[in-house]
């Protein structure tokens, strides 16, 4: 379906928000949090589905100032917009959440949609809950740090040696002395 974009004027500080017409999702059969993929111009983006009855016209889609700058569109340019299916990411959470062991390419999936804000709030929720009850084996917690690690940011400091002395508190009036 080709809708014209409505800047919303809001940010939701993240994932990428798109909002419909009730009468528009209807016809494309889309709900709440669906993920839909909007094309123009050879650029394209999931983002998550809200649906409105007000504010937002059937022809129009409404975009978070997130999912303009990416796409880099303004008031009533045209976008298409496609039902798109979960990611992967989601049955390997379900699998995990049924008791059953990730392996590491299985991890790093989980950790690269975090990055690109291909799962939801709910999602992640759903992917500590079952870390949490569980629980991660070695080889799991590996797998995981390493997909943090190559996927996550880190500091590109250009100093060669860098220490820190911290500590996290204790006994009143106990010391910390440096070695």
């Amino acid at each position: 379906m080709r809708l014209k974009v409505k800047d919303v004027k809001l940010s939701t500080g993240g994932p990428y928000v798109a909002i419909l017409n009730t009468e528009d999702a209807e016809k494309l059969d889309l709900n709440p949090l669906d993920r839909v993929r909007l094309t123009t111009d050879g650029r394209e983006l999931v983002v998550f589905l809200d649906i409105s009855k007000k504010g937002i016209k059937p022809g129009q889609i409404g975009l978070f100032e997130e999912v303009l700058k990416a796409l880099k569109l303004k008031n009533n340019n045209l976008i298409n917009v496609y039902h798109q299916k979960k990611p992967e990411s989601i049955y390997l959470i379900r699998k995990k959440l049924s008791g059953d062991k990730l392996n590491g390419k299985e991890i790093e999936e989980i950790v690269k949609d975090v990055v690109v804000n291909k799962l939801s709030a709910v999602d992640l929720t759903y992917f500590v809950s079952a870390c949490y009850t569980r629980e991660l084996d070695d080889n799991e917690v590996l797998a995981l740090i390493n997909a943090m690690v190559r996927y996550g940011g880190s500091l590109g400091i250009k100093q060669k040696m860098i220490l820190d002395k911290h500590c996290i508190g204790g006994v009143a009036n106990n010391r910390t002395t440096m070695l």
